[in-house]
């Protein structure tokens, strides 16, 4: 039978959502999963990173925030966010390690689940012993929690956290199917694909448009950014799926490396990235290369892209030209061309 190993620590918002989400795709795809607690600040420890929201400019957290919101909201996931984030998790992921295993019984399961829920929605003291044991009574788990979790969890947690970092985790929520490792809510679809569903795909609207109407939908984009070649390849694409709605798309040229000076990041965030990130998100491109059907993707031997000339160029592309965009991303992504140079 096909498995999904589920890396995920209660802590993490995002693998919360995974928690209600991934058993669903099991089932889509005729999978078992395997729930594997880990702690996330251990990944942090050996990846030498912290959290996001505590190493980010003010305007990615903002960012990062919305995005917590649109992510509820789009999967219908409950959510009391409690004044006490982030807590420690610690006892409550060597409790969970100490569970028996997905495999053989439920526990682990249903205690994950009463944990998030605890945590994310009723927001009770995890840190606490006492609560602990009564959320494992709540599950039919009746053990002394203090000593599991000292006999047993200690050692299993860090063993489960060595195997995550062997496979190249570095954050939570995390899946492996097939000795492939995916990071993200954002790329369940992609452990779909793994699975072996070749109809998997993103959920697109929360709720689709029923009646004509207008928007306007503002792209700021940059040659040198990667993502921006991605998505400018999906634009038609993403305007048809929204009919009837009116699309208007102003596409407006930018130099990146300006504005991550401006707001305060690193002006070629990849080379601060730890080497298994890094590694990851190198993969992670082809695989959205290749989920939207993109052939050719290479990186460029020139990278990082100097893209000021070029993107003046847009600018002064007073027809907004679409083809000219898409022959300047073909050049600098596919074919290799220094589109830097004015020659």
């Amino acid at each position: 039978m096909k498995e999904i190993t589920f890396y995920y620590d209660i802590v993490c918002p995002f693998a919360y959502v995974a928690s209600r989400l991934v058993e669903r795709l099991a089932e889509r795809n005729a999978a078992s999963i395997r729930w594997a607690p880990v702690l996330l600040g251990g990944l942090y420890k050996e990846n030498q990173s912290q959290s996001p929201m505590q190493t980010s400019c003010d305007a990615k957290k903002k960012i990062i925030s919305e995005d917590f919101t649109r992510t509820f909201h789009r999967y219908n996931v409950t959510i009391n966010f409690p004044a006490s984030h982030p807590m420690n998790s610690l006892s409550a992921m060597r409790l969970l390690a100490a569970t028996p295993d997905s495999n053989t019984s439920n526990i682990r399961r249903e205690l994950s689940h009463a944990l998030f829920s605890s945590y994310w929605i009723e927001n009770k003291d995890l840190t606490s012993s006492d609560v602990l044991q009564d959320i494992s009574k709540t599950v039919g788990w009746n053990v002394n929690v203090e000593e599991v979790i000292q006999v047993k969890g200690k050692t299993l947690l860090k063993d489960n956290t060595k195997e995550a970092l062997d496979y190249g985790a570095f954050g939570v929520p995390s899946f492996v199917v097939n000795g492939k490792l995916f990071w993200g809510v954002d790329n369940m679809h992609l452990v779909e694909k793994e699975l072996g569903n070749v109809d998997a795909a993103l959920l697109r609207l929360v709720r689709p448009p029923t009646y004509p109407q207008s928007a306007t939908l503002t792209i700021y984009h940059d040659l040198a950014s990667p993502w921006s070649f991605i998505g400018s390849t999906q634009i038609e694409h993403l305007v048809h799926s929204l009919k009837p709605v009116n699309v208007k798309v102003e596409s407006v040229p930018i130099v990146v490396g300006s504005l991550f000076k401006q707001i305060g990041t690193p002006v070629v965030p990849m080379r601060v990235l730890s080497p298994a990130k890094l590694a990851y998100l190198s993969r992670n491109l082809q695989d959205w290369c290749d989920y939207h059907g993109i052939k050719g993707f290479r990186f460029p031997s020139h990278f990082p892209l100097r893209t000021v000339l070029p993107m003046r160029v847009l600018l002064a592309n007073d027809k907004a030209d679409d083809r000219l965009q898409a022959i300047l991303y073909k050049a600098a992504w596919i074919d290799d061309k220094d589109v830097g140079d004015k020659e």
